[in-house]
């Protein structure tokens, strides 16, 4: 699943042409596309960082660290900021330790208490999660996947608890508003960007931009 913010360059396309065939420098717009989108891409992630953020109650760095850049080249001029289908751990939602369980708050939700589940710091990772202890009559396998009661005759439940999680950032940046921020900060950055990576590429040829 991609969080994906696209932006028209048509018209673009054909300013930046016309003023780089005025000088001779036909060859340079697909460059300076190139560049411009991947300059512009870090800005709609920590956009989107902030936002998704903002709409779950996560901290910045689980939700920055979910993301990934698709980042554009001269053949093809388009980039994407993908989210992580995986979703955030439920350590991350303000979980605290109380006596019936471990209480979070993802969003406007308001606090909710998951019963029976405990903070622990994990063995091999080392890592602070909320866990669950299984039920009695779940079984699994020795990858940690829970059976149906067809495939579990004669298995011993070798992974008693779980690691519990809160939604996908994947999901998040799909959302309408979470959307909205991403286009704007797209469009606000691309109209000054444009500009200073064309007048880096006519410098870099040598030719005055002021001239």
């Amino acid at each position: 699943m991609t969080g994906v913010v696209t932006l028209d360059l048509r018209q673009e396309r054909r300013q930046i042409d016309a003023r780089l065939r005025r000088l001779g420098q036909p060859q340079g717009v697909s460059l300076v596309l190139q560049r411009t989108i991947n300059r512009v891409l870090p800005s709609v992630r920590s956009a989107a960082a902030k936002a998704v953020a903002a709409e779950i109650g996560a901290p910045q760095k689980f939700t920055r660290a979910a993301q990934r850049l698709r980042r554009a080249s001269r053949r093809q001029l388009s980039g994407a900021l993908q989210g992580d289908l995986k979703r955030i751990p439920l350590i991350a939602f303000a979980a605290r330790q109380t006596r019936d369980g471990v209480s979070y708050q993802i969003g406007k939700q308001g606090r909710q208490t998951l019963a029976h589940a405990y903070i622990q710091t994990g063995n091999s990772s080392g890592q602070r999660n909320v866990f669950l202890r299984a039920r009695g009559d779940d079984v699994f396998s020795a990858t940690g996947q829970m059976l149906s009661a067809g495939e579990s005759s004669g298995l011993v439940g070798r992974y008693p608890t779980l690691i519990k999680y809160g939604p996908s950032v994947a999901r998040v940046l799909l959302q309408d508003a979470v959307q909205r921020i991403m286009s704007t900060t797209a469009r606000a950055r691309w109209d000054r960007e444009i500009e200073a990576q064309l007048r880096f590429y006519l410098e870099k040829q040598g030719i005055s931009v002021d001239g």
